[in-house]
């Protein structure tokens, strides 16, 4: 009976009243947000949620504190063990923007690929993400986009990484780094040196335009980093048009932009 008190004290500080936990709570959207944090328990809480929220309210409640906790439970691991320790997306610093991008291939039914990039076999249409985020882990563009394509993995990837630099050059930005969970593209690309491949064509263009750009630069992100990207490209599959959205995002990535940031505050403090 004690273990389980003090499970529920650290579940209820964990997804409530830490710091990282209440700048989530603290969002514009957020369905609790002029709530107060001292609240005496888990129990309290739950009861306050579904006595004071609507029925939409409290399944959006649910989805945050579900991805709360299991943030929590994956920062407990890094600090505890080791384990996936600086793998998390971090904010970039100063004047500096962070511009994610993905390029995922549907599995298909022959063959599993493990790649961030959505192929649909019937069309052949490449679905991407970009994501471009400040010092303020704040968006300042977003954009979910389809093109034709014939490409492998790696080529999906550099067009992912292509169509991420053409939005900066549209916005005018001259100072960013740009992240992706490819790593051969990456290193390909941050080398500065000649690819013999059959996609060296691409390699070199992404180099000529990023040499363009005396403040441009490349980096790697794992996976874990990359997850909001990856669910645009995702919803990319369903559509038929490119869709962009600037200072803010769709719905649908709400909760994994909430993780980014409690994972910056965690990875920082």
């Amino acid at each position: 009976m004690v273990a389980m008190e003090e499970d529920s004290l650290h579940s209820h500080d964990a997804i409530w009243e830490c710091p990282a936990a209440t700048d989530v709570w603290a969002e514009q959207d957020s369905p609790v947000q002029k709530w107060s944090v001292g609240v005496k328990s888990f129990y309290q809480l739950w009861e306050d949620v579904h006595s004071k929220l609507t029925s939409e309210n409290v399944e959006k409640m649910v989805i945050i504190l579900r991805n709360i906790w299991r943030g929590e439970d994956a920062f407990q691991a890094d600090d505890n063990a080791g384990i996936n320790r600086g793998r998390g997306w971090k904010k970039p610093e100063g004047q500096l923007l962070k511009v994610n991008f993905d390029a995922a291939i549907k599995e298909s039914t022959k063959k599993s690929l493990n790649f961030d990039a959505a192929i649909k076999e019937s069309t052949k249409k490449l679905s991407l993400g970009v994501i471009i985020r400040d010092c303020r882990r704040e968006i300042y563009a977003a954009a979910c986009l389809t093109r034709e394509s014939s490409y492998g993995a790696f080529g999906a990837e550099c067009t992912a990484m292509w169509e991420a630099m053409v939005l900066c050059e549209e916005l005018g930005l001259g100072e960013v780094i740009f992240e992706g969970d490819a790593k051969s593209v990456i290193d390909a690309v941050s080398s500065g040196e000649k690819d013999d491949s059959s996609y060296g064509h691409l390699v070199e263009i992404l180099q000529q335009k990023l040499n363009f750009y005396s403040r441009w630069e490349v980096g790697f992100i794992h996976r874990e980093g990359n997850e909001v990207v990856h669910q645009l490209a995702k919803m990319a599959l369903c559509r038929d048009n490119d869709m962009y959205w600037v200072e803010e995002g769709p719905e649908a990535i709400t909760n994994q932009l909430s993780i980014d940031k409690m994972y910056t505050d965690f990875v920082t403090s």
